[in-house]
């Protein structure tokens, strides 16, 4: 199992920098050091390490020239560091396949080139952000096998863009509204596995 030595975070350089299974045994990320990657860092990530645990660091919010951050499949656990807001650079933001827990920060409005969103398998609870409505650029947005519940918000029908919108297997409700099923550019819309039905509103019931 790696571990990462503080000589690391001296190549301030550097633009990618990618951990693809090389956490096995149990470790925490530091917590100071990636400040001194933000200069010139476009592109990070975390892919099937399991013995990476704890939370993000608050500090990788500092990395505010990150185009792409990607955080699948590891050990993570506890709530998002709301210093992710700080990201407005972000093309994509992947934290698929961990523990996180809370809710979806509310703090999309900056994030004006956002293509993909994927936050699925995680134990996100709460109602969706207002703020989703403002990734204005989003292709693409994974909230699948969560927790979330509430009813869709109407700020969804903004994504004049979006081709993916995957919801499957949350506690959603309510119907869907007539300005999401106006999204023409839908090619993959997945609700399975939620009570979008009631007695006021079928499964595609328009309010």
């Amino acid at each position: 199992s790696l571990v990462i030595k503080p000589e690391l975070f001296k190549l301030k350089h550097l633009k990618s920098l990618t951990f693809f299974n090389c956490f096995v045994s149990p470790i925490t990320l530091a917590k100071e050091d990636w400040i001194n990657l933000g200069s010139n860092l476009e592109s990070l990530e975390f892919r099937s390490n399991p013995g990476l645990i704890g939370g993000l660091p608050e500090t990788i919010g500092s990395l505010t020239k990150l185009k792409s951050l990607v955080v699948l499949e590891n050990g993570f656990n506890g709530k998002v560091p709301a210093s992710l807001c700080n990201l407005t650079r972000l093309q994509r933001l992947v934290l698929a396949g961990n523990l996180f827990t809370g809710t979806i920060p509310d703090c999309f409005n900056g994030f004006k080139d956002l293509l993909i969103l994927d936050l699925s398998r995680n134990l996100f609870s709460g109602t969706l952000p207002l703020s989703i409505g403002e990734m204005v650029s989003l292709l693409k947005l994974d909230l699948s096998n969560n927790q979330i519940e509430g009813e869709l918000p109407q700020e969804l029908g903004v994504l004049k863009n979006l081709t993916l919108l995957d919801l499957r297997n949350n506690i959603i409700s309510g119907g869907l509204f007539e300005n999401i099923v106006k999204i023409r550019s839908l090619t993959d819309l997945v609700l399975s596995g939620n009570p979008m039905g009631s007695d006021d509103d079928d499964m595609m019931g328009i309010k």
